[in-house]
């Protein structure tokens, strides 16, 4: 047991931030979201241009900021369908027609969305619920 004790404090310093180190947390997520994953809305946004409270997001694109979005701490642009319900997204009935996009930082990120995971991982959530 000392000898893994030992290798553990070994890879962190008092400076360094275990969850970021080990490449898990939120940052990660936002650092690697990706074309098919899911994203829920946490907070109410302009009902006349942004998705609802609850609504769904699914990931169709993601680049990286423009040096003009970087000024406002922008670091990727997410195109994305927003739907209603996890039904929605598995039947792919989106709200929108069109695939809208906007630019992401991790702290907007972190605010205003929880991370679902993958249409598989939510085709399973919903089979299991049914069952």
């Amino acid at each position: 047991m000392k000898l893994v004790r030992e290798h553990i404090f070994e890879k962190f310093s008092e400076e360094s931030d275990p969850i970021a180190d080990m490449g898990i947390g939120l940052q990660a997520v936002y650092d690697n979201l990706k074309i098919g994953d899911i994203v829920q809305v946490k907070i109410d946004f302009d009902p006349r241009s942004f998705p609802k409270k609850g609504s769904y997001l699914l990931i169709t694109n993601v680049t990286p900021a423009s040096n003009y979005d970087a000024e406002d701490d922008i670091t990727k642009r997410i195109y994305q369908k927003t739907f209603l319900t996890k039904e929605d997204i598995i039947n792919n009935d989106d709200v929108y027609s069109d695939t809208q996009n906007w630019g992401w930082s991790f702290g907007f990120f972190k605010e205003a969305f929880k991370y679902i995971g993958t249409i598989e991982t939510l085709k399973r959530s919903v089979n299991k619920n049914n069952e």
